[in-house]
């Protein structure tokens, strides 16, 4: 259930910045990152887990300067695109859920 809660905070998170709001698409970002560690702490092997992991990663890591400055402020972990990358491959050759084989089905 952590998983599913935290790709809707995800969701939640991309329709608030859709709309411009940046302060509740930040915290929903943050309640979905929280929300797939603590799945990830339950079931290690979660590979889906990870695409989540890995879109927050990636982003926060093209934030604004003044952005950056706030999450050191505020004592978040420095995020990296490229760790971002590695999660987003994990979860499309490892995932259920998450698989590419799974996407081009969908098609």
């Amino acid at each position: 259930m952590q998983f599913y809660a935290g790709m809707a905070e995800a969701s939640s998170a991309r329709l608030y910045a859709l709309r411009g709001e940046n302060r509740n698409a930040a915290r929903s970002g943050v309640r979905g990152r929280e929300h797939l560690l603590r799945a990830k702490t339950l079931d290690p092997d979660l590979a889906d887990a990870d695409l989540g992991l890995g879109l927050y990663n990636y982003y926060v890591d093209t934030l604004s300067a003044i952005a950056r400055i706030l999450r050191f402020f505020r004592g978040h972990p420095r995020r990296s695109k490229q760790e971002g990358v590695r999660l987003l491959e994990h979860a499309m050759a490892q995932g259920v859920l998450t698989s590419t084989s799974r996407a081009s089905i969908l098609r």
